[in-house]
């Protein structure tokens, strides 16, 4: 396949040319797309090299995202103010470009100190791409992005636009991916202050400080060679089904990915949807010891305790945002590769006037990534983590015109040079050990294990 048949530079050159020459009532983003042959989206994104890149691939696996450089970007540090945030991404957003979304996420914690590695992150950061490989009910675009800004500005912008034209590749022949070689594992924190940590929760809760506190435990894996975080996704996706995978590199540096079985929220129109998960057991070696595992899950009181604060939560916010809620009349499981949950799906209208930010804001943290109550799980996490979550167990998705999409960035990393940091959080509530919780992060963990072992 040649260049000029994969990327139709004339077509997607006049018609973003003409929409950056048509008048809008204020700066915007406008957008072109042209049809192109079925190509893998993340053998794309390998293919491009540096610059920003971005990728985005649902759940239901029904729409998926790979994009390189930044038309526009909305970022800042510090306070996040989510009514100013999505203000500035819906000011932006047309509903005559209704593909056009901004892709990015937000820090677990606004208020705790940030890691330099996270720097380049900042507090909140959403990236509307320069070009897109787009695929949705079977059918593959290639889009080209643009900011309109009027004036001089737009001839400056065709001129990025035609030199970012020039440094598009195309995948090369499929080949198998080997990362460089795995040389240590070092986890912070170990085993001995994990224990220390766990029975500090568990004290303060037997105290009547809070009912549940999820520790989160930071694995560092160095390797032989720098970690192309894109040939990790790559290695990622084949072991993440049923799964959000996402991948966000600001700027070419470190990258934060993974593989989120959790969402936050879904939202098309005024109809929302969300969803209950928690509570963990890995799965079996037979489906007699898997169906054994499952209903130990389902009956274990301390999952279903853990299992409620989340619930509560949901429902409490759905109640204040919605006309109508929705609720499943019981718990089911969901069966992820290397382990399930116990989880219970939501769905309603938002009221009118609501919108993503009130949502946001009334879900972020939920108690299956912070804890109950909030505020006193969050402080316990300022002062006994002995590392900076970043954008883990934050939401991260995406922001069109009239729909969003996020999930839960659990089961997620950062790439930095030579290393990778994986995160796994376990909900501490009365009844747990230490033990036990430490064994629940590596089940969730190994994902990540298989491949940065290179063990399929």
């Amino acid at each position: 396949m040649s260049n000029s048949a994969a990327f139709p530079r004339d077509a997607l050159m006049g018609s973003i040319t003409q929409a950056l020459e048509a008048e809008h009532p204020a700066p915007c983003l406008v957008r072109a797309e042209a049809p192109i042959p079925r190509m893998n989206a993340v053998a794309w994104l390998r293919a491009q090299r540096g610059g920003e890149k971005t990728y985005w691939f649902d759940r239901e696996r029904s729409f998926e995202m790979a994009g390189i450089g930044a038309a526009h970007c909305v970022t800042g540090a510090g306070r996040l103010d989510y009514a100013a945030l999505f203000g500035e991404l819906r000011a932006a957003l047309s509903h005559a470009h209704p593909e056009a979304r901004y892709y990015g996420g937000m820090r677990f914690d606004d208020l705790a100190p940030a890691d330099p590695r996270w720097r380049m992150f900042g507090a909140h950061r959403f990236v509307a791409p320069r070009f897109e490989v787009l695929t949705q009910g079977g059918e593959c675009v290639l889009a080209c992005n643009a900011y309109w800004r009027g004036g001089e500005a737009i001839e400056a912008e065709l001129g990025e636009i035609q030199r970012a034209f020039e440094t598009l590749a195309l995948p090369p022949p499929p080949a198998p991916i080997a990362l460089p070689a795995l040389d240590s594992r070092s986890d912070s924190p170990g085993r001995e202050e994990w224990d220390r940590l766990v029975a500090h929760v568990l004290d303060g809760i037997e105290a009547g400080e809070m009912e549940k506190v999820v520790l989160a435990r930071q694995s560092e894996f160095q390797f032989s060679g720098d970690l192309d975080p894109i040939d990790l996704l790559a290695r990622l996706a084949e072991n993440a089904a049923d799964a959000f995978l996402f991948c966000f590199q600001p700027n070419g540096g470190p990258a934060f990915l993974g593989a989120s079985p959790e969402r936050l929220f879904k939202r098309t129109g005024a109809r929302i949807l969300s969803e209950a998960l928690a509570g963990t057991r890995p799965r079996g070696n037979s489906e007699q010891e898997d169906a054994e595992l499952s209903d130990e899950l389902l009956h274990s009181d301390k999952d279903l305790r853990e299992h409620r604060f989340v619930m509560d939560c949901i429902a409490r916010a759905f109640s204040a945002l919605c006309t109508d809620v929705h609720t499943d009349d019981a718990l089911s499981l969901v069966k992820l590769s290397s382990c399930q949950h116990l989880v219970c799906h939501y769905e309603g209208t938002l009221a009118e006037g609501r919108c993503d930010a009130d949502v946001l804001e009334a879900l972020h943290p939920t108690p299956a990534v912070g804890g109950h109550s909030v505020q006193a799980a969050l402080t316990c996490i300022r002062e006994l983590e002995p590392f900076d979550r970043g954008w883990y167990a934050g939401p991260v998705g995406w922001v069109g015109a009239d729909s969003s999409e996020f999930a839960i960035a659990i089961r997620s990393g950062l790439v930095d040079g030579l290393g990778l940091y994986c995160y796994s959080g376990a909900g501490i509530v009365a009844g747990a050990t230490a033990e036990q919780e430490w064994r629940e992060i590596e089940t969730k963990m190994r994902a990540f294990q298989r491949v940065v072992a290179n063990d399929d």
